[in-house]
């Protein structure tokens, strides 16, 4: 029995177990003090005077077979401090808090599983292990256990910010994150300048900081450059300024911003010109095999429901007589055709099954493709002129015109929707960008390469991919020579881009030379809102803040039980 609550109650040597009880799956003992003296909690003065027993029930880590409370009987003692405003006062509990109705180490397991999960959830999910909590329960333990620490600061030397949307578009916080050990250090409740700047202030060792290109995180670094450099004044100190380091991506995104949307639109308005133009010089002839295809198909429209039904039975036979090379009896045990029956498909032929108007367009399929193609019209009586038996069969072949020429402009109507599509466009836009920033695309359309041959496309062409190979670190070509040959060749967007780059010069010189990039924040920021939707957005600041800085997401590991 003592090894089953030493199991769960740490501190079970220093109490006599009085009584032992399994009711319901609920284990419950009752144990009494064994000290002999005590210290006084409000002066500090030792004392051996018993003065009776207290009672208190506390909860424990769940057993096997369900859950476990404890009745403590602690020591009284009356004080021998006569100066003291106690008479008396209680033992303390080592295995838990002066007025905790839970052990520690249950209150480290419930802190656990809050970390991972919504409070609702987790309290379902341990009422039903045995420990009787609430969702408030949950939400308060969290913020006892692991609430009110901060993090270190004194090591940190380069640190990542980024905001992310409490309420989008009205309320917005800032982690800090350190890019040496990826971990989560701190929240900031605002992304005001000064306020970012005065958390910064209280990193001692740092000395680089990644950003995105936002103007709130640029005048950060600024303030907090202004606040050390008057630090150092009145402390007569020599801290080093702060290096801010530009996120390459968010440079690449600005620039794309700058020249992709209105090349964009230009490519889809020329998208739209060449394909009213090729549609508009259609015409039958040419290499346009549809015409066979269409030609065809009118004989199949030309059968009745007899004929259609004897021709496909026809096709089913001769497929497994000539490719599977199966025999009469099997062809019929397959097919539940009569034997005779296959015979007499097996010896005629596809033709004998066809009406004369069928037979006729049938036999005459490649002529009638060929003269179409060659004449550049579907006039039925330019075919009959041209075609054997063509005068005897005018009326059929002006049918066949008549369906041919629905077929043409069906497939016009078509390209012409498809052309106009907004899938259509979206996926030539993409290969549009793709071919600006890519050096290594080759262009399969001949619609994008005509247009990729245009001089202002060729010189937007030709600034993208050397800036992006220059933050890459591919190719060594000056940033102040890019910015001024693109404020001579480049167009408005790309030389305001350009005038951007020229006002943030150092930060983006540094994110091409050092090794960091504020990539991590971006996946940080997602692992925060999907914390923040677990908790349904009902998270507070300091809610937030332990479950992202304190508990395995990339925190401090405070959780262990």
């Amino acid at each position: 029995m003592a090894l089953i609550l030493a199991s769960m109650f740490s501190s079970v040597s220093n109490y006599d177990i009085l009584d032992f009880t399994c009711e319901d799956g609920t284990l419950h003992a009752t144990l009494r003090s064994r000290t002999e003296f005590g210290v006084c909690p409000h002066c500090g003065m030792p004392s051996s005077v018993h003065y009776g027993f207290t009672k208190k029930e506390v909860r424990c880590l769940p057993s096997g077979t369900g859950s476990v409370s404890l009745t403590i009987l602690q020591h009284r003692y009356l004080c021998a401090n006569e100066d003291c405003r106690h008479t008396t006062f209680t033992e303390t509990c080592e295995a838990s808090r002066r007025y905790g109705r839970r052990t520690d180490a249950c209150d480290r397991m419930i802190s656990g599983h809050v970390l991972g999960m919504s409070s609702l959830s987790a309290s379902r999910l341990l009422n039903g292990m045995g420990v009787p909590v609430c969702a408030n329960t949950c939400t308060a333990c969290l913020h006892r256990t692991l609430g009110g620490r901060e993090p270190d600061r004194s090591t940190v030397r380069v640190v990542g910010i980024d905001d992310f949307a409490v309420l989008k578009g009205q309320r917005y916080y800032t982690a800090i994150v350190d890019q040496d050990t990826h971990e989560v250090l701190e929240f900031v409740p605002s992304r005001d300048a000064e306020e970012v700047a005065g958390r910064l202030l209280l990193y001692p060792c740092l000395r680089y900081v990644t950003r995105d290109r936002g103007k709130c995180y640029i005048a950060a670094v600024r303030e907090l450059n202004r606040l050390i450099a008057r630090q150092n004044k009145e402390r007569g100190g020599s801290r080093p300024f702060v290096e801010d380091i530009a996120d390459k991506f968010h440079i690449m995104e600005n620039l794309s911003s700058a020249v992709f949307p209105d090349l964009a639109k230009e490519y889809e308005a020329y998208l739209q010109r060449e394909a009213e133009q090729r549609t508009a010089s259609w015409r039958p002839g040419g290499d346009d095999s549809w015409v066979l295809d269409a030609v065809y198909g009118y004989a199949d429209s030309l059968a009745d429901k007899r004929e259609l039904g004897r021709q496909a039975e026809w096709k089913r036979v001769m497929k497994m007589y000539t490719r599977q090379g199966k025999s009469v009896l099997e062809i019929a045990t397959a097919t539940g055709m009569k034997s005779r029956k296959v015979k007499e498909y097996m010896e005629s032929d596809y033709e004998s099954l066809m009406g004369e108007a069928q037979r006729y367009i049938f036999r005459n399929a490649v002529a009638i493709s060929r003269e179409i193609r060659w004449a550049g019209t579907l006039e039925a009586g330019k075919l009959a002129a041209r075609l054997p038996g063509g005068k005897e069969h005018a009326r059929l072949l002006e049918q066949l015109g008549e369906y041919l020429q629905k077929r043409f402009d069906k497939m016009v109507k078509k390209e012409t929707a498809r052309c106009k599509s907004s899938g259509y466009v979206r996926e030539q836009q993409r290969l549009l960008w793709r071919a600006l920033f890519r050096s290594d695309f080759e262009a399969r359309s001949q619609v994008l390469g005509d247009f990729l041959q245009k001089e202002h496309v060729q010189t937007a062409r030709y600034l993208c991919q050397t800036f992006r190979d220059m933050l890459a670190g591919e190719n060594r070509y000056g940033l102040y020579r890019w910015i001024d040959t693109a404020c001579v060749l480049g167009g408005e967007g790309i030389r305001s881009f350009a005038e951007g780059v020229r006002k943030d010069y150092a930060a983006i010189k540094r994110a091409i030379d050092c090794e960091y990039n504020n990539g991590l924040l971006e996946g940080t920021v997602c692992k925060i809102k999907a914390v923040k939707r677990v908790m349904y957005g009902r998270a507070s600041f300091k809610l937030l803040e332990i479950k992202c800085t304190k508990g395995g997401r990339g925190g401090n590991k405070s959780t262990e039980f």
